[in-house]
Order: C-alpha cells, then structure tokens, then sequence
C-alpha cells in the first residue's frame, strides 16, 4: 500500500467517523427535543378566556389560533378553554393601527402609530388540566346565558 493510499483511507475513516459523530448529535438532539415537547405539554397550563368584540370591520369574526400546526376557532363574546400556547399566539398577535393626534409644535394633526392586540381577551380562570377548564367554560357559558 501507497503512502498516499493509506492517507486516503485514513480520511475517509475519519470523514466516516465524523459523519457517525454527527448522525449521533442529531439523534441525541431530537430525542431531547421531543422530551421536553412532552414534559411541557404535560406541564401545561390551560385558561378560560372570553374574546371581546372590536370596532374594526373585523372585529365579530372568529378568532383562528394556531399551536404546532393545529388550529383552533375561537368564537368571540363565549367563555372557551384553551392552552397556554394559544395564549401565547394571541398575546403575538399584533397590528399598527393610526390614531389622529396634534403635533405639540404646530398644532396641526398627525397620525400616530400604535400598537393593539389583534384579538383583546379576558382570562376568567386558570386550571391544571384541559377537562377542568372546559368544565369552568361550560358553567361560565351557562351563567352568561342566564343572565340573558
């Protein structure tokens, strides 16, 4: 054997060992990924939430959340459970809106950027498990609609 053949097969062991390596890490990485996605998800908490109406022309239309490729409606002005992630999405969920304002130097009127909520809730409640916060929003949904 080459002294050149030898450095080839001696890279290509290393090259190989480097790629196990890596295979490995990976491997290692997901797995860790995948435990932690458990062990929050168990650790979980749930809300019972109320999403109000806006002035907006699209302020009565259901609300769309989506956690982790699901999405979920949520319907404005009724008590609903829902995760913790979802709270998460609709605290995210910005937009610019322009208000009229005087400029304190010429007096004339601005337009001024501010940032709201795209979806404004309400929390009522905060539970454990998904079951009791569906049974809270139940017995909510059931008041407001005896108050009615």
């Amino acid at each position: 054997m080459t002294e050149g053949q030898k450095t080839n097969e001696t890279d290509a062991a290393k090259l190989a060992a480097e790629e196990e390596a890596k295979a490995k890490a990976v491997a290692e990485a997901e797995a860790e990924a995948k435990a932690k996605a458990e062990s929050n998800k168990a650790a979980e908490k749930y809300f019972v939430i109320t999403i109000g109406t806006t002035n907006d022309p699209m302020g009565d239309v259901d609300a769309q959340v989506g956690v982790n490729g699901v999405m979920t409606r949520i319907r404005r002005e009724t008590p609903v459970a829902v995760s913790e992630s979802a709270i998460e999405v609709l605290n995210n969920g910005v937009q610019t809106r322009y208000f009229k304002k005087k400029d304190p130097n010429t007096k004339e009127p601005v337009m001024v950027p501010r940032s709201v909520k795209t979806y404004p809730y309400q929390v009522h409640s905060e539970h454990k498990t998904k079951d009791a916060a569906e049974k809270a929003a139940k017995k909510l949904q059931a008041e407001m609609e005896y108050e009615e």
